[in-house]
């Protein structure tokens, strides 16, 4: 199966009648507006409407781009939103690709009220039907570093269109980069909350390296990363655009600056987290289930590398991280039983028509 959609179309890169219908469902202000119009919703709800319409478009673009010069209601027909929603389940959980498609519904209706587009809702209520709540679930660490980039592109986005840095824009903006650096660098609430720039962020030639002292880990073990060149480069424009838009944030070298005058504590942090990946996904994920995102990662993509994940994620031993490899391992034991028995269901469905076939030849007349 393919790889799900990873990110989405910003406003700036939509095609002009998306954009243009957009603006006058979600960005006027008409009291006489219709019911199912979205200018009055909150501004994070809008976000997110945005946001996955965006993975929409990058969908019609990438696998149907002659829909692109369609009107935007009539790329949307059940062939096309099931291969979507199929897609989209390539690296999603049910839930999250119901939340997508209902999302879906809510642009398309906006707009076009008075169309029938009652069918796309009942799509994502079928999925949600059948999507299994598991207790503390996590998203793969590709989709977590996917979520942080489209926060941060978003944010650059209406930044660059209006002229200046809302406070929304630079929430999104932080709350990215921090949902970025920890897919890349899962250290633990503590940990993040604690990092001061200039202590532990240090430039490290053109970019930017994490050095923790023994103090700030569990463990009682220093932690040293590198930060890869496009995740420095998201810092950078963080501590040059994004950070001074706090106030206060020049009296402290938080990393985090919160609306307060101050850095952000630990559990501020995770709200902001799970806030934000439960609206991405339909469900929380806490900082700390960003580990296990980041052991089964790797263990999956990288089996050979497994024992890394210690170090990675600072463990004193193996035997900690060892329960998130045999996860992994399961899981791609599961795959491979459920692919095998597909091709055994398709090669008996097979011999079973062929027979039929050939009994229909002999039972026929000129036979």
């Amino acid at each position: 199966m393919p790889r799900g959609i990873r990110s989405g179309l910003t406003l700036a890169e939509w095609p002009e009648e998306d954009r243009l219908l957009w603006q006058a469902a979600f960005e006027t202000d008409d009291i006489f507006d219709d019911r199912d119009r979205g200018s009055h919703l909150a501004e994070a709800t809008r976000a997110n409407y945005l946001r996955d319409y965006g993975h929409w478009l990058t969908f019609v673009a990438e696998h149907h781009p002659d829909r692109l010069a369609s009107r935007p209601v009539d790329r949307v027909d059940p062939e096309i939103v099931a291969e979507y929603a199929e897609l989209t389940g390539a690296s999603c959980r049910d839930r999250t690709v119901a939340t997508r498609i209902e999302r879906l519904y809510r642009v398309v209706i906006a707009f076009d009220p008075h169309g029938d587009h009652r069918w796309i809702y009942q799509l994502s209520r079928r999925i949600a039907r059948r999507a299994t709540d598991l207790p503390r679930r996590t998203a793969p660490s590709d989709d977590l570093a996917a979520l942080g980039r489209d926060l941060m592109v978003q944010a650059v986005a209406n930044a660059d269109a209006t002229g200046r840095i809302s406070q929304e824009d630079a929430k999104s903006y932080r709350d990215g980069l921090m949902i970025a650096l920890l897919a890349a660098v899962p250290v633990r609430r503590r940990t993040l909350a604690g990092l001061r720039i200039g202590e532990h962020l240090v430039r490290s030639g053109d970019g930017w390296q994490l050095g923790i002292p023994a103090e700030l880990t569990k463990t009682g073990a220093a932690l040293d990363y590198v930060l890869s060149r496009s995740l420095s480069a998201s810092v950078d424009v963080f501590l040059e655009r994004f950070r001074p838009a706090y106030s206060g944030a020049d009296n402290h070298n938080g990393l985090w600056p919160s609306t307060h005058g101050r850095p952000m504590a630990a559990n501020t942090i995770l709200q902001s987290v799970t806030r934000r990946t439960e609206a991405a996904f339909g469900f929380p994920v806490s900082p700390h289930r960003f580990r296990n995102a980041a052991a089964t990662f790797l263990t999956v993509h990288a089996p050979e590398n497994a024992r890394a994940a210690k170090d990675l994620l600072g463990h004193a031993t193996f035997a900690t991280t060892e329960k998130h490899y045999i996860a992994a391992q399961s899981r791609i034991a599961g795959r491979a039983l459920a692919a095998a028995v597909r091709r055994l269901a398709l090669a008996a469905n097979a011999s079973r028509r062929q027979t039929d076939s050939g009994d229909r030849q002999v039972q026929s007349p000129g036979g």
